[in-house]
């Protein structure tokens, strides 16, 4: 086609259609996809969130109901143990001497009435495990005494070793269970401990917040499990879904966004998998209740094109008439709009005075507009009725944006205070500027936080437990230019009071406990009172009743104050101090004496403790008093008694050494005058007289050898042996003790080594006191080997010690005698004794000895294959 050959008209209409149609359709599809785009990111954003909140409710609601199991548990675990180690007698579980647990329910029981969740004692038979006591009652109304644990919680528990936690059904409910192994004194498991907490109240709980959220306009959040079967629903609650795509595709994927039908109309669900108990969350609702403003502006839209198109068709017949005018108007008025769209800013509308015959163009587009600020109302109506904290701040702590719920949790009553409020949200709202620091630095790394707690100073002056989650689009360091942040803010106070409300409820369990065991373990001796602020009774127990009569003929009232009761002044202001230390909050136990004078004085073990109000607040106090006059009476005893034996072994030691003397003296005159007899010194014996003489020098010898062991013992105990220190050959001593020993060997024909890694070693020691150590040690070793046996001395440098061990092959020593060996006057045997002689002081005295000189002895033997005696000296000794 030639243009050149058409006409002015023609070309104007041309120009006219493209100049009409091309721009409406450009700015009418831009807007829509600008609407379009926002609309899906914020409809998944805001799934994701809801789900992200309600998945951090049902974790924080499960941490306390696995709190309250753990101090069940412990509770159930003191009580149990209360009554001794457990063992299996005879086929039974019996706790210390004789409490028997097969068949006897006072445990499971009092532990019902203590936290009152179930409890059992299961016992290991055949391998099972069996209950033998409960507080399970059957459908029947009987103990469900004689049932059996299942498998996998036995293959944890008994086969493995470790604690088991998770969901039971137990009769006609669900539970949440722990079970703990019990263990005999030799570490072997025999049993299984169990407690259940009631699983419906959390259940309830969250059925109750899930209850109170609505999606959009008219959508919901609602659990499943892993088969389908919907868990929480608002109206469908007990039936199973998982014959539906929908359903397949939420357990196949675990997480993310789906669009499906449901009875006729299209849903937008988003989901999340909660691993511990095996649920899906889904928060959904109607795709129109979303999509509908997106649908209008389309339809309006593609109506204005429409329109636009024909009229565009009409306006360019009348180009050539009248072309500038409402058209130049209209472009004008195209441009302003679009300009202040893109901006936000949804209130600027076409002029419509721009001719009868192009009226309609601004007019259409008008209705564009007013169907996206509908659309964009909608979703600000959304954002402020949305029960969670929404806010936009930067980094320096500067707050630009937040929704009413973010303005009640601040503690303010209208937007512009809460932002006036929060340009110094970071000095202002936390009360550890710290925890601040860290959001900022966390958020600077990763770009997002999540679960984030700490403590908050509202506007209004109250304190506030708020949990952030937020996110970044920018990653920063430590002192790059601010960057914004937007999140989601939830006040968790209230999980904070409960949390803390369940600690004080277990301690109070745990108190009562203990108040409980104390009565339990001592009933008859036990006193027990309470008093408030004034020293007025408000409850105590017979016992003290009892006491009180006895000694100061007093029958307590409650209300009336303790001190009245008390006669002995110094007794009455004794017990005030005691009072007031505890009302200040100090609890102690301390050992004191009460009584009247005429009657006798007795003695009290005192446990005194603050009774709190549920606030904390001391109200009062509570009073243990334990009489253990009868045990003071015996320590004293013993204590005297103690006192007097050392005073008789001193005698005994000095009437020993003095006695030793005496005999000495006469001892080596006989020995002296045996010897010159036995050398014929004074003539000639026959051959019966020179065997008597040798039997009276041997005898001698043996006698002033014992002799000496018991004035060495004596000298040692009572603390007159001398220790004279001096450079000493250490292999010169060795090799004498082997030449004085060598008549004693040959004499039973004994295998001899000696085996040193030195050859001259000079050390500060006592000289004839080592010579000993070697001697005694030595000469025991070729006493207790039977002929023909081995002995071996064996000597080295070890970590700056020398060591020396002596070695048989002889009787050797049972185990359980080797200890006492050490000890004076002890032999492994009477028979022994009989059988190779000596008083049973020469390893008493080898002991003080190496300790003297700052060493060590033991031994290692066995029965029929010798023994090994091995001491050990450093080689830097002290001086004298």
């Amino acid at each position: 086609m030639d243009f050149k050959k058409i006409t002015i008209r023609h070309k104007i209409l041309i120009v006219s259609l493209l100049l009409t149609i091309l721009p409406v359709t450009i700015v009418g599809f831009y807007a829509y996809d600008q609407t379009e785009a926002g609309t899906w990111s914020q409809l998944e954003g805001y799934l994701n969130d809801q789900l992200f909140l309600e998945k951090a409710y049902i974790e924080s609601t499960f941490s306390l109901a696995q709190d309250k199991v753990n101090s069940d548990l412990g509770v159930a675990r003191t009580v149990f143990y209360s009554n001794g180690n457990p063992e299996i007698v005879d086929g039974q579980m019996i706790l210390g001497k004789d409490y028997v647990v097969n068949n006897n329910f006072e445990i499971v029981d009092n532990v019902k009435n203590m936290v009152g969740g179930t409890a059992t004692v299961f016992q290991v038979l055949d391998g099972e495990a069996v209950r033998i006591s409960t507080n399970v009652i059957t459908n029947e109304g009987e103990r469900a005494v004689g049932t059996t644990v299942s498998q996998p919680v036995y293959d944890t528990v008994v086969t493995k070793g470790e604690m088991f936690y998770g969901r039971a059904w137990v009769v006609n409910a669900w539970y949440l269970t722990a079970y703990e192994p019990i263990r005999n004194s030799a570490g072997e498991i025999i049993g299984i401990l169990y407690v259940g907490v009631l699983e419906d109240p959390f259940i309830n709980t969250i059925r109750h917040h899930m209850g109170g959220i609505v999606v959009g306009e008219t959508g919901y959040i609602y659990i499943m499990d892993s088969e389908g079967n919907i868990l929480i629903h608002p109206s469908i609650e007990g039936e199973n879904v998982y014959e539906y795509d929908f359903a397949k595709d939420i357990i196949t994927n675990k997480e993310g966004i789906i669009a499906y039908e449901w009875e006729g109309r299209e849903k937008i669900a988003g989901y999340t998998y909660y691993e511990p108990n095996d649920w899906y969350i889904v928060s959904n609702t109607y795709y129109e209740e979303f999509a509908g403003p997106l649908l209008a502006i389309r339809n309006s839209l593609i109506m204005a094109v429409l329109v636009f198109v024909i009229l565009g068709i009409l306006a360019s017949f009348l180009l050539s008439k009248s072309i500038s005018g409402g058209i130049e108007k209209i472009v004008t008025d195209f441009n302003d709009i679009t300009n202040a769209t893109l901006q936000g800013k949804l209130d600027k509308r076409a002029n419509i005075d721009v001719g009868i015959d192009l009226e309609a163009i601004p007019r259409s587009f008008n209705q564009v507009l007013d169907a996206v600020k509908e659309n964009e109302e909608k979703l600000q109506t959304f954002i402020d009725n949305v029960p969670v904290g929404i806010f936009r701040t930067n980094s320096d702590g500067k707050a630009l944006q937040a929704n009413p719920e973010m303005i009640r949790i601040i503690g303010r009553e209208s937007k512009e205070e809460t932002l006036e409020y929060m340009q110094n949200v970071g000095e202002q709202l936390y009360v550890n500027q710290e925890r601040r620091n860290e959001l900022i630095n966390v958020l600077a790394k990763q770009g997002h936080v999540e679960n984030f707690e700490f403590e908050a100073l509202r506007a209004d002056g109250k304190h506030a437990w708020l949990m952030i989650n937020a996110r970044t689009n920018v990653k920063a360091k430590p002192g790059d230019n601010p960057f914004l942040i937007d999140g989601f803010v939830l006040d968790i106070t209230e999980r904070k009071k409960a949390e803390e409300a369940l600690k004080k409820t277990e301690l109070k369990y745990r108190q009562a406990h203990n108040i409980l065991q104390k009565v339990i373990e001592s009933p008859k001796d036990v006193v027990i009172f309470a008093l408030d602020k004034d020293y007025q009774y408000i409850a105590f127990n017979q016992n003290h009743q009892i006491t009180m009569e006895h000694i100061w003929d007093a029958k307590i009232e409650i209300g009336v104050n303790m001190l009245d009761y008390i006669k002995d002044p110094a007794d009455a202001e004794k017990a005030k101090v005691n009072f007031d230390r505890v009302l200040a909050g100090e609890a102690f136990t301390i050992i004191e004496e009460y009584g009247d004078s005429l009657l006798g004085r007795k003695w009290y073990e005192n446990v005194y403790s603050p009774l709190e109000s549920d606030k904390g607040n001391v109200i009062g106090l509570t009073l243990f008093l334990t009489n253990i006059t009868e045990r003071k009476q015996t320590e004293m005893a013993l204590l005297q008694a103690k006192v007097l034996a050392e005073e008789s072994n001193q005698i005994k030691s000095e009437f020993i050494a003095n006695m030793s003397h005496e005999l000495r003296t006469p001892l080596n005159s006989v020995i002296g005058f045996s010897q010159m007899l036995n050398e014929k010194i004074f003539g000639d014996l026959n051959e019966k007289q020179m065997h008597y003489v040798s039997n009276i020098q041997k005898s001698g010898n043996h006698l002033l050898e014992l002799i000496n062991d018991i004035l060495d013992i004596s000298k040692i105990e009572s603390g007159n042996m001398e220790y004279s220190p001096e450079m000493t050959d250490l292999k010169q001593i060795m090799d004498e003790i082997i030449v004085l020993t060598e008549p004693l060997v040959k004499e039973k024909n004994i295998g001899f080594e000696a085996n040193s890694e030195f050859e001259k070693l000079e050390i500060n020691v006592d000289k004839m006191k080592i010579k000993q150590i070697m001697f005694n040690l030595l000469s025991n070793a070729i006493k207790f080997t039977p002929k023909n046996g081995k002995v071996w001395f064996d000597s080295k440098i070890m970590n700056g010690n020398i060591q020396i061990s002596v070695s048989d092959s002889g009787i050797g020593i049972p185990l359980e005698h080797q200890k006492a060996i050490f000890d004076p006057f002890k032999q492994v045997s009477s028979s022994a004794n009989r059988t190779y002689g000596g008083t049973g002081l020469g390893l008493a005295i080898v002991k003080y000895y190496v300790e003297m000189h700052s060493g060590e002895i033991h031994v290692e033997s066995e029965v029929g294959k010798g023994s090994k005696f091995t001491f050990t000296i450093p080689i830097g000794l002290r001086n004298a």
